[in-house]
C-alpha cells in the first residue's frame, strides 16, 4: 500500500494483464505463473524481472509493480461488491480477510462501493477470521439465536498488575518512578519533540497499535518521521505513519466521507485536508492521505486525555502513533516493552503510571 503511491500503475498495466484477469464473477489468477504452493518464481520474474532481495534499494520499477498491484486490488475487490450488492442488496457491508487490512482499497469500498455502511473488525486477518469460524460454528451446530453485539472492544489481549510491571523494571535495571498522571506527562514529553513508549492496560487484538502498545511522537515535524524510520523502527522511509485523532475533531483535518465504526480501527487511508496538511507533515503520506484511527474516549479513555492534552499545548488534535515494537512482533509484555527501550531510540517508555526516561 504505502510504496504503491510512489509509483505509475498504468506503466504495468498490460504485463499484469497476463497475470490476472476481471471477470463478471470476480477475477481469475493466472496459476500457470502465479504457484502459490512451492517457492518458483521463474515465469514471475520472466514477466517482472529479478525478484528483490531483502536488503536491495528499492527502484522505480519496485514503485511501479506496487502500484499496479494497489490498481489491481482496488478493482478486483470493487468488482466483487459490485457483484455481491447486486446479488443480495443491503445497506450494509461487512468485510474480513487479509485484504481487509488494505486501507486504500477499503476507502474506495466506503466511498464509492453499492454499500452505505463498511464495517470491519479490528482483526479482519486470519487470527479474527479463525475466532469467527469458531464461533459461527458454535452457534449453528448448537442452534443457538445470535445475539446483537454490544460495542466491539479491539483490547482485549494480555493486561499486567502493577507488580508484575514494577518486578520487569527491577529485572531490567532501569530506574522507574511513578507519575501522578501518565496521560499528561505523556503528552508534554511529545509535544516537546520526546518519542514514547505507550504501554497500557490490554494489549489490542489484531495487527495494528491502537494506543495501548504504541510508540507515540509528535506529527508536526518530518523529522520525527525520518528518525523513527532509521532510528527506531529500522524500515523503509516509504511507509507512512498513522494520526490517532480525537474523534470529534477527525472531520477537520480529515476528509472522513461516510462514517464507519471501523475507523477507529486504524483501516481506512482517507485525504488530509489541504489547509491542514502542512502542520502535519510526519503523519502525510506522499499522496495528500493518511490512515488515520478515530480515538474515542469511551473506548479509551487514557490514549483520549493524552491526546486531549496535547491539543492543549499545541493545537494539534492528534498525535503520530506507530506500533510498539522494532522488527519483531509488537511488545505484549513489560518485558517486551523495556527490551525495545534498550535497543532502540526511544526518548521514555511508560507503563500505566510507571515513567523510565533515557539515561536512567
Amino acid at each position: 500500500m504505502g510504496l504503491a503511491a510512489y509509483g505509475q500503475g498504468e506503466i504495468l498495466k498490460e504485463t499484469f494483464s497476463q497475470l490476472t484477469q476481471i471477470t463478471d464473477d470476480g477475477f481469475i489468477l493466472k496459476k500457470n505463473i502465479l504457484c502459490f504452493r512451492i517457492p518458483e518464481f521463474t515465469q514471475l520474474e520472466a514477466l517482472f524481472g529479478k525478484r528483490r532481495e531483502k536488503d536491495d534499494p528499492i527502484n522505480e520499477h519496485h514503485q511501479n509493480i506496487a502500484a499496479a498491484l494497489q490498481a489491481f486490488t482496488n478493482e478486483a475487490v470493487l468488482s466483487l461488491v459490485k457483484r455481491l450488492y447486486h446479488l443480495h442488496p443491503s445497506d450494509n457491508l461487512c468485510l474480513a480477510g487479509g485484504v481487509a487490512l488494505n486501507c486504500v482499497t477499503n476507502w474506495l469500498v466506503k466511498e464509492i462501493g453499492e454499500f452505505q455502511t463498511i464495517f470491519i473488525p479490528p482483526a479482519p486477518h486470519d487470527g479474527g477470521t479463525a475466532i469467527g469460524a469458531a464461533l459461527y460454528v458454535y452457534h449453528t451446530r448448537a442452534n443457538i439465536k445470535l445475539s446483537p453485539a454490544l460495542q466491539l472492544n479491539p483490547y482485549t489481549g494480555p493486561e499486567f498488575s502493577t507488580e508484575q510491571i514494577r518486578c520487569a523494571i527491577e529485572k531490567s535495571g532501569f530506574n522507574g518512578r511513578i507519575s501522578e498522571d501518565s496521560a499528561v506527562e505523556a503528552a508534554d514529553m511529545i509535544a516537546n519533540g520526546k518519542i514514547v513508549g505507550w504501554f497500557q492496560n490490554r494489549m489490542e487484538f489484531g495487527p495494528r497499535a491502537l494506543g495501548n502498545r504504541s510508540l507515540l511522537a509528535d506529527p508536526r515535524h518530518i523529522a520525527t518521521r525520518d528518525l523513527l524510520n532509521r532510528k527506531v523502527k529500522h524500515r523503509e522511509d516509504f511507509r507512512p505513519f498513522a494520526p490517532s485523532v480525537l474523534a470529534e475533531r477527525a472531520n477537520e483535518w480529515f476528509e472522513i466521507g461516510r462514517p464507519s465504526e471501523s475507523l477507529k480501527y486504524m483501516l481506512f487511508s482517507c485525504p488530509v485536508r489541504p489547509d491542514k496538511a502542512e502542520k502535519i507533515p510526519a503523519v502525510l503520506h506522499i499522496d495528500g492521505t493518511a490512515r488515520l484511527q478515530l480515538v474515542d474516549r469511551e473506548l479509551n479513555i487514557s490514549y483520549y486525555r493524552l491526546i486531549e492534552r496535547f491539543e492543549q499545548l499545541t493545537g494539534i488534535p492528534l498525535v503520530l502513533n506507530t506500533s510498539f515494537n522494532d522488527s519483531e512482533p509488537i511488545v505484549c509484555s513489560p518485558a517486551d516493552a523495556l527490551f525495545t527501550f534498550k535497543h532502540t531510540l526511544i526518548d521514555a517508555v511508560i507503563l500505566q503510571n510507571f515513567v523510565i526516561e533515557r539515561g536512567n
